[in-house]
């Protein structure tokens, strides 16, 4: 019977001891490296914090985040400072206003941590998107297209139903699989609109207002509040139909095609547009097409530079027919230079096309050369990127007009007026 009784005793031993190595935390194995917290925080439109923190068996010595914008081109990394150890916690703040993020824009990420062995571990990716959390937003979507809005849900479905339209359409015109993400945010004053923006200066900043502006190839902001929002949303959206069609790694388009066609997609010439234009023809001061490659840097020429573009792609697509628009732009695609392509294409080249034009319209012939830029070259002179469109503003009294920075080029700001503008960003 005793020795029943130690029997039993000896199992019990055993089954405690087993029980209490199976409950035991698990040791960490020579060079492990144990990830205990990973996460991220926006503060919109400011900063955007990452945070970590680890544990190894021998010290941590490295720590870097590796992350990627979307519409980048490659990852970009930091090595946020901290106190090496087995124990180690590590931050870095992303300053979203001295490297500027739109709001919409999703970022992807992941930690690379390495220990004074050299053993590493890589956490896994983390996406999430960027948002202007100032506001509660709500979206309308259909199918890749979403339209993000706080305060107009009717406005918002009209404005997703063009947005579809325009880019069946356009993509339809121009022979395009337009499938990317098109993201769409409604801003309801300028007030609200402004710190979604890419800071330039006060004055600048002050003195001009947004009607919209495409900030990534998938990010359109747009103020609610104006008149002609669904029009500006069409001049954008087939700026990415175009860049679509036509740009490829070898090519550009000039910037009377380009902004020609996104005027074009707005319907019918403005009387504004039509004014200047025939006050340049009675002046006899038109500029050349070949002029147009890039827009002139005379702020005074603007307005002159959108309505041209406009007026020469409307009788490229009158005369010979939206089909061998997309041809042309395919060609683009191919690396072809503007000459090369027009030829190939239409048979002429960029000085017959601005003859054939100018008769169009009852212009008479291009002169040699003067100082609006009426020669067979372009201009030695600053570049106006394309924006969308062109400074609308009224003032009293005479401005002198202001060149500020908006991606690699420049707008027109009119001193002591506000200026209403439609814009294209030029991401980093």
């Amino acid at each position: 019977m005793k020795k029943l009784a130690r029997a039993l005793l000896l199992v019990a031993a055993v089954l405690t001891l087993s029980t209490g190595v199976y409950l035991a935390a698990p040791a960490q194995a020579a060079g492990e490296i144990t990830v205990v917290s990973d996460s991220h925080q926006t503060k919109f439109p400011t900063q955007i914090v990452f945070n970590l923190q680890a544990r190894g068996t021998n010290q941590i010595e490295k720590v870097t985040l590796y992350y990627k914008v979307s519409g980048g081109d490659a990852n970009s990394y930091a090595r946020p400072s901290f106190t090496p150890g087995t124990d180690v916690s590590a931050q870095y703040s992303f300053d979203a206003q001295k490297s500027y993020i739109p709001p919409g824009t999703d970022i992807t990420y992941y930690w690379q941590i390495e220990d004074a062995n050299g053993n590493q571990t890589k956490t896994d990716p983390v996406t999430f998107t960027y948002e202007d959390g100032r506001f509660k937003w709500q979206s309308v979507s259909l199918g890749s297209i979403s339209v993000r809005y706080y305060s107009n849900e009717s406005q918002a479905k009209d404005l997703l139903a063009g947005a579809a339209e325009a880019v069946r359409t356009q993509s339809t015109d121009l022979r395009v699989n337009y499938t990317r993400p098109l993201k769409i945010y409604v801003y309801a004053s300028r007030s609200d609109m402004t710190d979604a923006l890419p800071k330039k200066s006060e004055t600048y900043d002050s003195a001009t207002t947004t009607l919209g502006v495409r900030l990534s190839p998938e990010v359109l902001l747009l103020l609610g509040s104006q008149s002609g929002v669904k029009q500006t949303m069409f001049h954008e959206i087939m700026h990415m139909i175009v860049g679509a069609a036509a740009e490829g790694p070898y090519s550009e388009i000039p910037t009377w095609l380009n902004e020609g066609l996104a005027m074009w997609s707005e319907g019918k010439m403005t009387p504004e547009y039509k004014n200047e234009i025939d006050r340049a023809i009675k002046e006899n001061r038109l500029l050349s097409v070949r002029a147009l490659t890039s827009f002139p840097g005379d702020p005074s020429l603007v307005n002159l530079s959108y309505g041209e573009s406009w007026s020469i792609v409307s009788y490229m697509i009158d005369t010979y027919g939206i089909d061998k628009m997309a041809d042309l732009l395919a060609v683009f695609k191919q690396g072809s230079t503007t000459d090369k392509a027009l030829t190939k294409v239409y048979g002429f080249n960029t000085d017959e096309l601005d003859a054939r034009w100018r008769a169009s319209i009852g212009a008479p012939p291009a002169q040699t050369s003067n100082s609006h830029g009426r020669t067979s070259q372009p201009q030695s002179v600053p570049t106006l990127t394309p924006l969308g469109s062109q400074p609308q503003g009224t003032s009293s009294g005479t401005n002198v007009p202001l060149l500020a920075g908006v991606g690699g080029g420049v707008v027109i700001v009119a001193a002591g007026a506000t200026v209403l503008l439609r814009r294209r960003h030029k991401a980093a």
